[in-house]
């Protein structure tokens, strides 16, 4: 048994100061870096961002001298200018989420991409997540395994036995066998089965996913996912994120508001 998810942020953009610069000459403009004079140092996603705005509206030359931490929560942010975090994705490694969870989450279809862990294929790292609202709850948590510990014994007698029968029906191509056996069975494991995965998502929809998942109404276990793409994104791009309010909540993980919100 498990409790909450991790998430890990592996990927994120890279970049290309040198290609810019090429970029610049050939336009025959500058690049006003005002980062340097105030200590600040934006990163890869950052600067993307930056530069899709500035493009819009030929200001490369940045004529109001602003840092791209605050050019990105004035000019982008706060203008909701929102397609520009389009270009930005953030690529999470994730462990440990329950099928439940990923059902919920797979529903943010625009902006994203999932890869998640195949049960059909394999079990090698059987686990289930206990749910949030029983963490605490001794008892309950005892109930649960104990009553999770049974449907793997289910599932364990289903694989075994439909295997030998798949055997014989697709001879040599034991994968299939295999594979067959376990897709009948897996029917017969709770939601709370845990899986990893490869979650990408672009700067727009995960302020879109963090904010409408960590509302106090949604289910709590996503609630505890989104926050923690929350914290892992701000590593990437922290300007992405300048808007937002922390807010306590009676029950579960805090609630993720942003100032302005739909960008």
């Amino acid at each position: 048994m498990t409790t909450p998810p991790k998430v890990f942020l592996i990927g994120a953009p890279a970049f290309n100061m040198k290609n810019m610069q090429e970029y610049l000459n050939y336009r025959l403009e500058t690049w006003h870096d005002v980062n340097k004079e105030n200590n600040e140092v934006p990163t890869d996603a950052e600067l993307l961002v930056e530069v899709g705005g500035r493009v819009c509206y030929s200001s490369l030359n940045n004529p109001a001298n602003r840092t791209t931490h605050d050019y990105i929560s004035q000019q982008i942010i706060g203008a909701k200018h929102g397609s520009v975090l389009e270009h930005v994705y953030f690529n999470f490694l994730v462990a440990d989420i329950a099928r439940s969870t990923q059902l919920e989450l797979v529903r943010h279809g625009d902006g994203t991409a999932f890869s998640f862990e195949s049960t059909r294929f394999t079990d090698k790292h059987l686990r289930f997540i206990v749910p949030p609202h029983i963490r605490n709850d001794l008892s309950e948590v005892a109930h649960f395994e104990e009553d999770v510990l049974n449907y793997v014994d289910a599932y364990e007698r289903s694989v075994q036995s439909l295997t030998e029968r798949y055997k014989s029906m697709y001879g040599d191509d034991r994968t299939l066998a295999r594979k067959r056996a376990k897709e009948a069975s897996r029917s017969l494991l709770p939601n709370s089965q845990g899986s990893d995965g490869l979650v990408s998502i672009n700067g727009r929809a995960l302020r879109w996913i963090i904010e409408s998942r960590t509302n106090e109404h949604a289910d709590l276990s996503i609630r505890e996912f989104a926050f923690e793409l929350f914290v892992a994104g701000s590593l990437a791009m922290p300007s992405l994120f300048d808007d937002a309010n922390i807010i306590p909540v009676k029950e579960g993980t805090p609630q993720i508001n942003f100032t302005y919100s739909k960008v």
